[in-house]
């Protein structure tokens, strides 16, 4: 479990609320990966390696970052950098990358990757998600329901601490050089999840006496 403190109070992070709300099935990730002869640690480590690397191709374009030697390994990163400037290409801008926000009413907290906007399209101000889904298998993205299902709920946990209510959009590069750039509905099951299990959150933040930042969730 990730928590955040601030003021002395501790906040459960959304995305282990998001872990507690909807699990993982380690046993059955386990069994798929061995029967197709695949080593399920090796798929966790790089999926994570790659999430880190290409959040840092958005991030060097926002900071007006030129050299890409820091990140770019092969040819493999080469196409998810052109999928990065595809997004840019699409009239996508960064005006806001890794926000820190809390929920007091419902004692969460959380770093969400970009706020965006394309004037192209009339969106003035989004929550961008970035994933590499499909990345490290160098497939390209396939919509799943569960997955988007479960970033509809932690997208909209973010968005609920905001002052204005934001258009949210999943973006994922591809290894085909090219940026799929996808709107999320909204999902508030979040809500009644947490009040119903107040007291189990009160006792696992209870439990934890040192407080971590989370990773970035991007695989």
């Amino acid at each position: 479990m990730r928590i955040y403190e601030r003021n002395g109070k501790k906040y459960i992070s959304v995305t282990s609320i998001i872990d507690l709300m909807f699990g993982f099935d380690k046993e059955g990730f386990n069994l798929w990966a061995m029967k197709n002869k695949l080593d399920p640690d090796w798929i966790n480590k790089h999926s994570v390696k790659l999430g880190e690397r290409y959040h840092a191709y958005f991030e060097n374009r926002f900071h007006n970052i030129s050299e890409w030697a820091d990140t770019v390994e092969d040819d493999t990163d080469r196409k998810y950098k052109d999928a990065v400037n595809d997004f840019f290409d699409q009239g996508w801008e960064i005006l806001d990358s890794e926000q820190e926000v809390y929920c007091e009413k419902y004692g969460y907290a959380g770093r969400f990757d970009l706020i965006i906007k394309n004037d192209r399209l009339g969106v003035d101000r989004a929550i961008g998600d970035i994933k590499t889904w499909g990345a490290w298998n160098r497939k390209t993205y396939k919509p799943d329901s569960k997955k988007l299902h479960k970033l509809a709920n932690q997208l909209t946990m973010y968005n609920y601490t905001l002052p204005e209510k934001l258009p949210m959009f999943l973006v994922i590069p591809q290894i085909n050089g090219k940026c799929i750039v996808e709107r999320v509905e909204y999902n508030f099951e979040w809500k009644d999840w947490i009040d119903a299990n107040r007291d189990r959150i009160s006792k696992l933040l209870q439990a934890k006496t040192d407080p971590l930042t989370p990773a970035t969730d991007s695989i």
